[in-house]
Order: structure tokens, then sequence, then C-alpha cells
């Protein structure tokens, strides 16, 4: 289940709890098709992927965190490895990149492909903003 973060401490507390090695948070604002579009699809890999964190956190809310993780756009997927930001950072609704950064940080296998491979589909049909990839800050 991905968790919604309320506040800069409540961030910071996940980011460094220890409970997972790796966190993906997608930075995301109500106002973004791409981000309204791509919700369902994380949801559904946060339920695939149990070993990894998974976070949203609203820019406009969390406007400082957002800043200080370097985030120009939206959606932008940050990954974060025990605690300190990576290199891993997908900007962008695509499903297909996302995907492959969730599967080279997660050790679950075996039938998770397949699982995959419907919520794709789910999030193709279902997606009204193909067309349009990321939204930008000015």
């Amino acid at each position: 289940m991905a968790v919604e973060v309320k506040t800069e401490d409540e961030f910071n507390r996940l980011i460094s709890a220890g409970n997972y090695a790796t966190t993906i948070v997608d930075f995301t604002a109500s106002w973004c098709p791409p981000c309204r579009a791509i919700k369902p699809y994380f949801e559904d890999l946060a339920k695939i992927y149990t070993d990894v964190q998974f976070l949203k956190v609203d820019v406009d809310n969390l406007s400082d965190v957002a800043g200080k993780a370097g985030v120009r756009s939206m959606p932008t997927f940050v990954v974060y490895k025990n605690g300190a930001k990576s290199e891993d950072i997908l900007e962008g609704a695509n499903k297909n990149k996302l995907n492959m950064i969730i599967q080279s940080h997660s050790s679950i296998s075996g039938n998770t492909a397949a699982q995959s491979q419907n919520s794709q589909r789910r999030f193709s049909s279902s997606s009204k903003f193909g067309f349009l990839k990321r939204c930008t800050i000015l």
C-alpha cells in the first residue's frame, strides 16, 4: 500500500526508519493529469512489491520536500536506498520505466511479472492522458 505523506517530519521519519531498504516516492499534484493517470498503476505496484516502501508526496502541500528532492515536474519518482536519495529518478508517467526501476530494487520475483503486466494493461486502457507524460513546474 502506498502511504500518503502529510508532513515533512513524517517524510523524514519514513525515509530513515529502516523498515525498508528501498523507498519509491511519487511526487505528485492533484491538478496534474499524468499524475492522476498513473496513480492506480503506482498503487498496484505497491501491492506487488511488498519489500519496497511506496510513498506519495503532494508537491503543493510539501513543496520543501519536493524542492530538496530536486523535483522539477510531476509526476517524479525518486528512489531512496537506506534513507539516502539514489541516482534513480524518473520524470513523467512512464509505466514501463517505473516498473523496471522498481524491479531492479526489489527481491520479489516469480509471478510478479504477470501481475505487473495485468496492471499495465489496466493502466493503458484507462489512461485518458496517454499523450501527456508530465506537468512542468514553472
